[in-house]
Formats: C-alpha cells, sequence, structure tokens
C-alpha cells in the first residue's frame, strides 16, 4: 500500500474515488483548513488540489470523482456561486463548468467519464417552474457539446445518477429512486431503448431469478466496451455475492454468462 500524502496546508484526512489506467493518476477528496478539497495526484507532482469554483451558502467544496483512462480528464463538482456545477478539469490547466440539463437545476455533479473522455455522467437535481423537486441522470458528450437527461417526467424510473458510461455513450449504469413510488432502483440505460431495471434485465435474458431465489441485482460497473458489467446481489443464503456478467451482443439470444465463484460473501 501507498499513501497518496495530504494536500498542501492539509489536515491529514483524504479519500481516493478513481484512478486512471497503470494507476498513473489518482483522483479524490481531501480536507485542507477551509473545507472538502478535490485532488489530482501523480507520483511525480504529489496531490495536487482542485480549487473549487466559487462559494455556495458560505462553503467552497470540490469533489474529484473519476478519471480518464489516460488520466488527462478529471470530473467531479464544485460549488458556484448559485449552487453545484459538474465539472471537467484537464490536465493541461483548463476547467470546465457542464451545462444544466434544465431550468432549475442548481446542483449537478459528476460522478462518471468514460475510459476514452469523451462522456460525462452524473446527475442534476432542483426545483422545477412548479416547485416540484426533481433528480434526473445526465450525460455530457464533451466532443459535441450535447447534454442528455435520460428519460423524462412519465418515465418511472427517472431519478437518479449515471455511475458508469461505455466509450461509444450508448449503455450506461446508474441507481436512484423509482417514481412515483420513490423504491431504490439499479438501472442500465441503452440510447436506443431507455432504460431496464438490473433485476429485470437479467430475467429479460434468461436468468431465472425467482427460482433459484436470486434478490435484487445491482450494477456497479461496466467495460468501456460494453461487454461486461459487475456488480452485486442477494444470494439464496441471504448474503450478499459478486458477479461479473456478459453482455450479448444486440440480437443475441441466450443467458447470460456469470461467475461469481471466489468472490467473497458478506453478511447483510
Amino acid at each position: 500500500m501507498v499513501s497518496l500524502g495530504d494536500l498542501p496546508g492539509g489536515t491529514n484526512n483524504s479519500s481516493a474515488y478513481g484512478v486512471s489506467n497503470a494507476g498513473r493518476v489518482i483522483v479524490g477528496e481531501g480536507r485542507m483548513t477551509n473545507g472538502r478539497t478535490g485532488f489530482r495526484w501523480t507520483a511525480e507532482t504529489g496531490m495536487q488540489p482542485l480549487t473549487p469554483l466559487g462559494k455556495f451558502n458560505n462553503a467552497a467544496i470540490s469533489t474529484a470523482r473519476g478519471v480518464s483512462a489516460d488520466g488527462s480528464i478529471v470530473v467531479g463538482e464544485s460549488t458556484v456561486s448559485d449552487g453545484w456545477a459538474a465539472v471537467v478539469w484537464r490536465e493541461d490547466g483548463s476547467v470546465q463548468t457542464l451545462p444544466r440539463h434544465r431550468t432549475g437545476a442548481n446542483l449537478t455533479k459528476a460522478y462518471a467519464v468514460s475510459d476514452n473522455g469523451r462522456f460525462v455522467g452524473g446527475h442534476g437535481s432542483g426545483f422545477d417552474e412548479n416547485n416540484n423537486s426533481f433528480e434526473d441522470p445526465v450525460i455530457w458528450d464533451l466532443i459535441t457539446g450535447d447534454t442528455l437527461r435520460l428519460g423524462d417526467d412519465s418515465d418511472p424510473y427517472v431519478g437518479g445518477q449515471v455511475n458508469d458510461i461505455t466509450d461509444d455513450g450508448n449503455i450506461a449504469i446508474g441507481s436512484g429512486l423509482t417514481i412515483p413510488m420513490q423504491s431504490q432502483h439499479n438501472f442500465i440505460w441503452f440510447r436506443d431503448r431507455g432504460f431496464v431495471t438490473a433485476t429485470d434485465y437479467f430475467k429479460e435474458l434468461g436468468f431465472d431469478l425467482d427460482t433459484s431465489r436470486w434478490g435484487q441485482v445491482h450494477f456497479t460497473a461496466i467495460t468501456p466496451d460494453g461487454r461486461y458489467v459487475t456488480g452485486w446481489a442477494y444470494n439464496p443464503d441471504g448474503f450478499t455475492e459478486g458477479f461479473v456478467a456478459r453482455i450479448p451482443a444486440p440480437g443475441a439470444l441466450g443467458l447470460l454468462a456469470i461467475g461469481a465463484a471466489g468472490l467473497a460473501r458478506r453478511r447483510r
């Protein structure tokens, strides 16, 4: 294990949330005297702060949550004068706030960036013109500048965030609440078909969760090519168990290939 050190003038309190290929760049957040501040770390530079872009409610905070495979693009969020903004920090020192996807979205956060650095996934929340709260999964395209809200107000799976995304931006995984029941769900999203809960997607592909007595499925990551997802589910013994599952190519039929052998089980 290697300690990442501390932010300049920090209080020796930090967390790492993302790592580039080969471990060259690590990102996360540390605590300085003025509050939480995101960082980008390399062996050459040590822990370098990603300075908050402004103050909101008298606090100046930033967090780095994801990094591209080559380490050149870091994503996260920062306080700004009127709320929170999803932010991209680039290796060349430039900083970009990502556009808000709808009126009233004064809190946007970025949780993931595709390995190739093109697509950013996260969420935007706030209040609409009727003062109803919303929280939408969002994808930003850093090449075209497009901002995509996943789903719409009629979609039962609106409400949540994107946690990972493929290099082509066509498949994302995330989590949130169903509407109007406000129950927890975990989803996989396809650009050409929309949302499917992780549990329903397993059932679609032939895995008999009911007969085999497996519980709710949760996806945690997807490979850049969209061929494999990892996650966990409640196994028949009532414990959570990790898995890796192969996503069939479009049009392919048959059961997912699921591997859980050798993965640790733990009590709820």
